[in-house]
């Protein structure tokens, strides 16, 4: 079912229940769709038509999620864009794929699309929901597509894995322009959950919007447990379910948070654009294998896979792949990446990884974050979590820079608190063979990153060179 179908059936299931809010307004269901319906007429009137790509680049608030609505309505897809994109962002974007329309503050705004501008990917899937673009954190982004039942295969299982209920309030810190804040508004109105947003992220509007749960990432957690320290009090308003998503969750963080806010559940989801929800790692979880990022959810096939696609066997290192519901339709224009990325009915984000005899899945690194040094191979996830293990370390990324005598080195970025780099290099050096040890250490106040709290390491990379 389409996903603004089943939030229509919502509106008519719960019509007073409350479904939208910020800080000065709170909108039932019943109201919802009165303003969806009133934005259909709008968007029909200027021209609209099934097919259309709708480009909208609004703050982050209500109305972005009622135009979200709208635009499916009228049998669109959306391509979601952040508010505060530069000139030059916008025009790399638009050189991806040009919109049909442009949806602002200043109004609706027909763009000169022509045949051969239009995606000429194939859909492969039901009716397209959304036109994305890859995070761009190690290399410039991709445009890709998905569909409704990719999104929405998964909606109920959802609710069950992070224990979500109808009249819970969901929290959404950061920008609808990334998709894990898009789906799980999305999600939560087509299960009678209220969708508190926020126009910008702070400690105060995050403890202030009074939310049962929130979907956020590890590089906000931070600033809450520091923000707790000063205010004490404020831990009885930290959400019930907290989902980290994006970065892999430290165990130094995860500890931080546990002692800052002991009633409250810390969940790590892994997944991507490409492959959707993978696995889930539960606080219960997190005791016993605190390595990985827990086990596959219910409706997935996980399998790790050579460079000739055959099945490797436990604690073998290769390609994830997934056989899922939720796998994307393809990157556009980019028929290369797009059968890359599928292999015999799974499909690929081309992340690194092994599963434990258990059952529990533990992610190496892109194969694109492994460094060539010396005839080795290195993994930059392991050297990144093994420094964000160690105490005093708030943020770590590790990357590759060439070298004449070793073709590459390790370079290490650090953001440090009360410990020395000399202590920090001693407590790795202990941890790591030699030939993996970084030969570079960069110490920063903080790491550069991109708007979805991502570390940027393609603009890490130009500042060393």
């Amino acid at each position: 079912m389409r996903i603004e179908q089943r939030i229509f059936d919502q509106c008519k299931k719960t019509p007073h229940h409350w479904a939208l809010s910020n800080d000065q307004t709170r909108m039932s269901f019943s109201t919802l769709e009165t303003n969806i319906r009133h934005r259909v007429k709008q968007l029909l009137n200027a021209g609209a038509k099934p097919g259309d790509i709708f480009a909208i680049c609004l703050p982050n608030d209500i109305t972005y999620v009622i135009d979200v609505l709208a635009v499916l309505e009228c049998k669109g897809i959306i391509m979601p864009l952040h508010h505060e994109l530069s000139d030059s962002e916008m025009e790399r974007t638009f050189s991806i794929q040009i919109p049909h329309w442009f949806i602002s503050n200043k109004g609706i705004k027909k763009m000169p699309v022509k045949d051969h501008d239009l995606p000429t990917l194939e859909y492969t899937q039901s009716d397209p929901l959304l036109f994305g673009f890859t995070s761009g954190s190690t290399g410039y982004p991709k445009g890709f597509i998905k569909s409704h039942d990719s999104w929405s295969s998964v909606f109920d299982e959802w609710s069950e894995n992070f224990h979500l209920h109808a009249g819970d309030r969901i929290l959404i810190p950061l920008h609808l322009s990334y998709s894990a804040q898009l789906f799980a508004a999305l999600q939560a109105l087509c299960v009678g959950i209220e969708v508190h947003m926020v126009n910008s992220f702070s400690p105060e509007s995050f403890f202030n919007s009074k939310s049962t749960c929130v979907t956020i990432t590890p590089a906000l957690i931070q600033p809450l447990i520091k923000y707790h320290h000063v205010h004490p009090l404020e831990t009885n308003k930290m959400p019930r379910a907290v989902i980290s998503v994006g970065n892999t969750l430290s165990p130094t963080l995860r500890k931080s948070f546990e002692q800052a806010f002991p009633s409250s559940q810390l969940y790590e989801y892994y997944g991507s654009s490409e492959m959707g929800c993978v696995s889930i790692l539960t606080p219960e979880q997190a005791k016993k294998v605190p390595d990985t990022v827990g086990f596959p959810i219910e409706s997935v096939d996980v399998t790790i896979r050579n460079d000739i696609g055959e099945i490797l066997p436990s604690g073998e290192i290769g390609k994830v792949f997934v056989k899922t519901s939720q796998a994307f339709s393809g990157f556009v224009n980019n028929s290369v990446e797009t059968d890359r990325s599928f292999y015999e009915g799974y499909v690929t984000s081309h992340d690194l990884g092994l599963m434990n005899e258990d059952g529990s899945l533990k992610i190496i690194g892109r194969d694109r974050d492994i460094i060539k040094s010396g005839g080795s191979m290195i993994f930059t996830e392991e050297i990144e979590w093994l420094l964000m293990s160690i105490r005093g370390v708030e943020e770590a990324a590790v990357f590759g820079q060439l070298d004449e005598s070793r073709s590459e080195i390790v370079v290490a970025a650090v953001v440090l608190n009360d410990i020395s780099l000399r202590e920090t290099k001693k407590a790795l050096n202990s941890k790591l063979a030699s030939y993996k040890k970084p030969r570079k250490w960069i110490v920063l106040k903080e790491l550069p990153k991109l708007r979805s709290g991502k570390v940027d390491k393609l603009s890490l990379k130009k500042k060393i060179n």
